[in-house]
């Protein structure tokens, strides 16, 4: 099944991810004179993430559950705008 085959909602929710982890990406290469390595990234998850107002980050545990969080709610929003285009492209 080749990604023209996916069903919009999949495709909605899989670009809205991607489209969020290159933000952070570009971020982290963007901040990097302040940062190192990857601190940027992880800054702009956790400003940007609806996971960190919920769990907080107290630690490395609570980051990846906010993570996991913030990918799984973004990929809901993705999967919704997916679905009504869908349905609108299908009438």
């Amino acid at each position: 099944m080749g990604w023209k085959e996916r069903p919009y909602w999949l495709k909605g929710g899989i670009i809205i991810i991607l489209f969020y982890i290159l933000i952070g990406i570009v971020f982290s290469i963007y901040d990097f004179a302040t940062f190192d390595d990857f601190k940027g990234f992880f800054t702009f998850m956790y400003f940007v993430g609806p996971g960190s107002f919920i769990f907080g980050i107290d630690g490395p545990m609570e980051f990846i559950t906010s993570f996991i969080f913030t990918i799984a709610i973004y990929f809901i929003i993705g999967a919704i705008i997916g679905w009504i285009y869908g349905k609108i492209k299908n009438r």
